[in-house]
């Protein structure tokens, strides 16, 4: 918004701002990790920045993780205190681990312009979670772009 209102060190300082915190994407269990999408953000606002290099490798973070993970099995740690979802009912967490990574290589291709690439991971995503409400907002986002 800065920007276009032509407050050009303002935008810089909002886009500095948004380009920090971690850049290592984590898995679908636990609930106080950073959001996917945070880290696609960091890689617009770098861009924003005029730093390509460290722009993209946020993105190719994002789908290196879900191509790396995508296979996983995951079976539920019944110790562990902080899983994001309220657990009284029998998961799939393989499958869930599956659109999870479908939802990270999205928002990479998506930071990437590969739109195309994007709507194909972010629909298989909904297929494997269609209750995913971040991905059915990017979805929008990126056909409406297109």
């Amino acid at each position: 918004m800065e920007k276009a209102l032509g407050n050009e060190d303002r935008a810089k300082e909002l886009f500095a701002t948004a380009s920090t915190g971690t850049d290592e994407p984590a898995g679908m269990m636990f609930y106080n990790d950073q959001p996917a999408d945070m880290i696609m953000f960091q890689g617009m606002a770098l861009r924003e920045l005029g730093e390509p290099v460290a722009s993209n490798s946020r993105f190719y973070k994002l789908i290196s993780y879900g191509e790396a993970h995508i296979y996983d099995k995951v079976k539920m740690d019944y110790f562990a205190v902080s899983y994001p979802d309220l657990l009284i009912f029998k998961e799939d967490f393989t499958r869930k681990n599956r659109a999870h990574c479908c939802f990270l290589m999205g928002l990479g291709n998506m930071g990437l312009g590969n739109n195309e690439k994007a709507i194909e991971y972010l629909k298989e995503t909904l297929e494997l979670d269609p209750h995913h409400l971040m991905a059915r907002l990017y979805l929008r986002s990126v056909e409406e772009t297109k």
